[in-house]
């Protein structure tokens, strides 16, 4: 089902249910422009999704906003602002928006008794008593949230971004910023269950309670910075780096390009990108193209995507040679002496201390690892032929 862009409100606009129908409900310009404006209220009841006939992950809802939602009761109380996913139903939501949501559970989105896996969504400005953003109960498999960003979401209980209660929650690069739980819960919740966390950023999230408050979880490369809780989480390779947002006031929360959670940045040990979303600000050159942008790499004008430096000056092996070859002990004058030969000899038979630059070294130009014929080739220089030396590569 392709849907025109346009917002849209009243009876046949929301409370949309699929009735155990495995279709694409998809929009033609993106959430941006195609907005379904739930106008619910605590006396008049609306959310934008409900999914309760046992729809499957061929169930697809694709490129929406769903905003001003509240949810009607079921158990009891309010569920799911924004969306309900019950009776072992799992769909999949991708590139939506979740917005200005409320219930008891879930302001953003509920389930109970049931899965999903929500790609590429935004969910920001939510509010409920528990999972202002996410909230699922009794999961059936997993709920598995991947690349998306939760902001300003707001739960007076627990669970400021996510709550899950004896389910698996699986959260791979999300972005959690500016989240608050109230009270002493934590912005991500999980009781009875496991909680997997991977290449995500927590940042700048309020609250008096932990952050992340689980008894069974696993950490592996995720970022914590500026949260009201300084606990030192722990985990395979967890960092507490500014990741540098591109300007927060303005809810950008895409990387600069200096940022150590980008995937090219040579210090970032897992190599891969952290966050739900990659650089967005400065000037992206890379002038090389070696995948490694100018402003961090060690040789912008030469290809050299492992950054090696062998001798840790800041300066890339693949452009230490400067000139011609020879300059062995990388002095400032860059013209080759009796030093060189010195510091050559020192290499090769003495000390054997790293070479600052082993294609100055490379008098010969043989390509190889430096020798005696190097020694050579610099004598012949300096007091013999005085042949012109190679030109660095």
């Amino acid at each position: 089902v392709l849907v025109a862009a346009g917002t849209y409100t009243g009876d046949g606009n929301r409370d949309l249910d699929f009735n155990g129908k495995n279709i694409i409900l998809l929009s033609e310009e993106g959430p941006d422009a195609t907005i379904i404006d739930c106008q619910g209220t605590l006396s008049v009841p609306h959310r934008g999704l409900n999914f309760h006939r046992g729809e499957d992950t061929t169930a697809v809802v694709d490129g929406f906003t769903f905003q001003n939602g509240y949810g009607q009761v079921i158990y009891g109380a309010p569920h799911g602002g924004g969306l309900l996913c019950d009776s072992a139903s799992s769909p999949i939501i991708r590139n939506c928006y979740f917005q200005n949501n409320q219930a008891s559970y879930g302001g953003g989105l509920c389930f109970v008794k049931a899965a999903a896996k929500i790609e590429n969504c935004v969910i920001r400005n939510n509010f409920a008593q528990e999972g202002a953003g996410v909230f699922g109960i009794i999961v059936t498999g997993a709920l598995d949230l991947q690349h998306c960003l939760f902001y300003d979401n707001e739960a007076a209980n627990m669970g400021g971004a996510v709550s899950v209660l004896f389910s698996t929650l699986n959260l791979v690069n999300n972005t959690v910023c500016h989240n608050n739980d109230s009270r002493s819960g934590a912005v991500i919740y999980n009781v009875g269950g496991f909680l997997d966390i991977q290449n995500s950023i927590f940042a700048y999230n309020l609250g008096t309670g932990k952050l992340i408050s689980s008894n069974n979880h696993n950490l592996n490369c995720d970022n914590f910075y500026g949260n009201t809780d300084t606990t030192q989480y722990t985990g395979s390779f967890v960092t507490t780096a500014d990741p540098l947002f591109c300007d927060i006031a303005t809810d950008d929360y895409h990387l600069d390009s200096l940022s150590t959670l980008t995937s090219y940045f040579p210090l970032n040990e897992c190599g891969v990108q952290i966050g739900a979303l990659g650089p967005g600000c400065k000037n992206y050159v890379d002038r090389d193209g070696d995948g490694i942008y100018d402003e961090i790499d060690n040789c912008p004008d030469d290809a050299n995507p492992g950054q090696e430096d062998v001798n840790g000056d800041g300066i890339g092996d693949a452009c230490c040679c400067i000139g011609v070859r020879g300059n062995v002990d990388c002095s400032t004058e860059e013209q080759p002496d009796i030093s060189d030969i010195t510091r050559l000899i020192d290499y090769l038979y003495l000390s054997h201390n790293v070479l600052c630059c082993p294609d100055e070294a490379d008098c010969n130009a043989s390509g190889g690892e430096p020798d005696i014929s190097d020694i050579t080739c610099l004598i012949d220089h300096l007091y013999l032929s005085q042949k012109p030396l190679t030109a660095c590569p």
